[in-house]
């Protein structure tokens, strides 16, 4: 974030705290609000903080008039500081619905902060083990490779070299050797030499 954007928001801030309240109004006085909402596209939340934060407006404009209606200035004065006081009034309800809007983003844009901060740390680890993987990866190449070599030149080594001489002398060829064992037990002749 920005310093003007956090100076901004700490502004927002400074001594504004939420409440929630719970009231019972006349269903009709409701159906107004929400009537009202619609055609202005508001939310019903949103509506009733405004409808609440004009009639707070209203009065006290009301108290004010009353304050200036009693005092001796004349009439044309009274009714363009009346005109500028219900101006004034219209304009600080709705900074005040505007200032509830901006905590409540700025509220959002630190939740936000700080799922991009976690998100932003589960990527730096994704990163590392993805170079972790890819190193894991080319000793493994580099491993298969020298193990390739290595059965190539054992196989070339193996095709260069002459049969082992057996150790119990000459054998007779398989057949015969076969011959021999199965000829004995059926009691024919012992050798076919």
């Amino acid at each position: 974030m920005s310093d003007d954007w956090e100076h901004e928001r700490k502004r927002l801030q400074e001594g504004v705290s939420v409440r929630t309240a719970q009231l019972e109004i006349l269903e009709e006085t409701y159906q107004s609000a929400m009537s009202l909402a619609e055609s202005n596209g508001w939310s019903e939340a949103e509506a009733l903080r405004i409808v609440f934060a004009n009639g707070l407006a209203f009065l006290a404009a009301e108290a004010s008039l009353s304050k200036i209606q009693r005092s001796d200035m004349p009439q044309e004065a009274l009714e363009d500081l009346n005109r500028v006081v219900r101006q004034l009034l219209e304009e600080s309800s709705r900074y005040a619905s505007l200032k509830f809007k901006a905590y409540r983003m700025s509220q959002d844009n630190q939740v936000l902060s700080m799922r991009e901060a976690g998100l932003r740390g589960e990527l730096e680890l994704a990163k590392h083990r993805l170079t972790l993987f890819r190193q894991d990866e080319e000793a493994l190449k580099q491993r298969l490779s020298a193990l390739e070599q290595e059965n190539t030149v054992l196989r070339q080594r193996l095709a260069t070299l002459e049969p082992a001489p057996s150790q119990g002398g000459d054998l007779p060829p398989p057949r015969r050797v076969w011959l021999s064992r199965l000829l004995p037990r059926r009691g024919r002749v012992k050798s076919l030499k």
